[in-house]
């Protein structure tokens, strides 16, 4: 309307063609019907109270869907792979195959059949909002309103001067993060790779002698597949401890910051009712918005009280409303606050009834923060369920590298003594078995911790402190207990 000159009918129509949500389509309908009958705000707050009973559905229908597919999960991707691993383990005595097979059941069909269920998760719904910031522009900008002025330089200098503002501007950036660290890598935690990353492979030089230089030579592997080299064995079970520490070095500082983020991101999303509210509150009493937002920095706010006081220096120093509002929406974004102070913006713009839109506004963030403590408490059973099964899958594999499998090589050994070898596979390296059993462990808390996170928060980045945490559990069984 503002740029293509449309008439609001008009701008309707090309919404909706370019929608590709059938909703949004049917709220566009009805508004265009009813756009001439000045009943707009009722079919606003009618459509409003339809789509907030449309979401209250949709979470239990999610949840619903979640409990499928955590049974689905424990059975397929827990029992289902404990099962296969212990029926060839039984079946090597008679096929010596079997091996190859559980090869590629550890190291090729967990890793792919998780990737796949995380892909199927992304399919069942939002699970949560991601911690991420927003890269859209902090204010608006009308174009009709930029006057052309000349700058009276030539080309050539005013391309100079572009080069010489766009290097102080990266130049001012870098600064900022420099002078910042803990900011930086709040803001942005896939920055503490740069130190995590320098710190790994410094540790991982202090490999010993004799397996570095063995690194540099590709461990020769039976074509048949029948089972691993002695060779191979030991550097293998020698080389995983260091792959593992290395792995932790490179992800608690990564996993430490992106918990902040996220952490402050629903503190943000906590407070932005009762902000609402008592704007919402003072409007009602007379007060100007401008005057109530000086109010409302002056009051505790958690951790929106430093970003208010920014907002009231800005409204201190002349900065309109409209433009204080807008830079604390850049600093704080989070997909509530966003989507919240750009309605306040555009309301203190468009309209003179503000108390009606704080007190919607206000109701509506409510209901969402309620709606998604729901979804997190219910999630929580998810994360737990997928821990127990875990340490089953743990308490599983250390009973067979601990029992099985001495007692099967003692059997094959006393067997090839009385030559009575023929009943089967005379070969039974427990080396070989063990290294198996650790690594599908490892693998095992990888997969299931990302899991977890997707379920119980919605995002698998969040799950990394569990694959940690059972990464480590792992660890420590077999390297002490087995």
């Amino acid at each position: 309307m503002d740029y293509l000159g449309k008439d609001f009918i008009s701008a309707l129509n090309s919404a909706k063609e370019r929608t590709p949500s059938d909703i949004f389509k049917d709220f566009i309908d009805g508004l265009i019907i009813i756009s001439n009958s000045g009943t707009i705000n009722e079919y606003i707050k009618s459509k409003a109270d339809q789509y907030q009973y449309m979401a209250e559905l949709a979470n239990r229908s999610l949840l619903q869907r979640l409990d499928v597919l955590a049974e689905v999960y424990v059975t397929a991707l827990v029992a289902g792979p404990l099962f296969i691993m212990v029926t060839l383990v039984v079946l090597q005595f008679f096929k010596p195959a079997s091996t190859q097979a559980l090869y590629m059941l550890i190291y090729v069909i967990l890793p792919v059949a998780t990737l796949l269920y995380l892909v199927i998760l992304d399919t069942v719904g939002e699970l949560s909002f991601n911690p991420k910031k927003g890269k859209v522009s902090s204010f608006s900008i009308n174009l009709a309103d930029i006057p052309e002025i000349e700058s009276g330089l030539t080309k050539e200098k005013e391309e100079e001067r572009s080069k010489k503002y766009r290097m102080y501007r990266q130049l001012s950036i870098i600064k900022d993060m420099l002078l910042n660290p803990y900011r930086t890598l709040r803001d942005e935690p896939r920055y503490t790779f740069f130190i995590t990353v320098p710190a790994g492979l410094l540790y991982l030089t202090n490999l010993p002698e004799g397996i570095a230089n063995r690194l540099s030579f590709s461990p020769q592997l039976n074509i048949n597949f029948d089972h691993v080299s002695e060779g191979a064995i030991k550097l293998a079970t020698t080389v995983d401890d260091y792959i593992i520490i290395f792995t932790i070095i490179l992800l608690i500082p990564f996993i430490i910051f992106y918990e902040i983020k996220a952490w402050r991101i629903r503190q943000i999303d906590e407070r932005m009712p009762d902000f609402l509210r008592n704007l919402s509150s003072m409007n009602d009493s007379g007060i100007l918005l401008a005057n109530s937002l000086k109010l409302i920095a002056e009051s505790k706010m958690g951790i929106l009280s430093k970003e208010l006081m920014k907002l009231k220096e800005d409204l201190s120093w002349g900065t309109s409303t409209s433009r204080a509002l807008m830079k604390l929406e850049n600093s704080i974004r989070t997909a509530s606050s966003s989507r919240i102070i750009h309605i306040l913006v555009k309301a203190n713009e468009s309209t003179s009834d503000l108390t009606s839109v704080l007190s919607i506004t206000a109701a509506q963030a409510k209901i969402e923060e309620g709606l998604k403590k729901e979804r997190s408490s219910q999630m929580v059973i998810y994360i737990v369920t997928i821990y127990i099964s875990f340490f089953v899958f743990l308490f599983i594999v250390y009973i067979l590298a601990t029992d099985f499998f001495p007692q099967t090589a003692s059997f094959t050994a006393a067997a090839q003594a009385g030559g009575t070898g023929g009943i089967g596979n005379s070969y039974f390296n427990i080396d070989e078995y063990n290294m198996l059993m650790f690594h599908s462990a490892l693998v095992q808390a990888v997969t299931s911790g990302l899991i977890a996170g997707k379920m119980g928060q919605g995002s698998a980045y969040l799950g990394l402190k569990y694959s940690v945490s059972m990464l480590i559990i792992a660890y420590l069984a077999f390297n002490f207990f087995v």
